[in-house]
């Protein structure tokens, strides 16, 4: 009797063995790999934040681009950008 015909189940055994362990290090790998991108993303959203001034600023530019238009301020609640061309 061979060696593989002897051991044959302990073999198949410790080949799937195998075959888990490193698709358990690979799921491993990845997810860490993973959660790291995100980290990253969202630490560079975190920098771009949207402003008051710079919705200010976009506020008074939409005003002047669109005459009679009225457009919200953004720092005062309630009342309203409205640019006028002429007299």
């Amino acid at each position: 009797m061979s060696f593989i015909e002897k051991y044959k189940t302990m073999l198949a055994i410790a080949a799937g063995m195998i075959a888990v362990v490193t698709t358990a290090v690979t799921t491993t790998w990845w997810l860490a790999t993973e959660l790291s991108q995100i980290r990253v993303e969202l630490s560079s959203y975190e920098n771009d934040r949207y402003t008051l001034t710079m919705a200010s600023e976009n506020a008074l530019r939409e005003a002047m681009a669109n005459p009679g238009l009225s457009v919200p301020d953004p720092r005062h609640p309630g009342e309203y950008f409205q640019v006028t061309i002429g007299d």
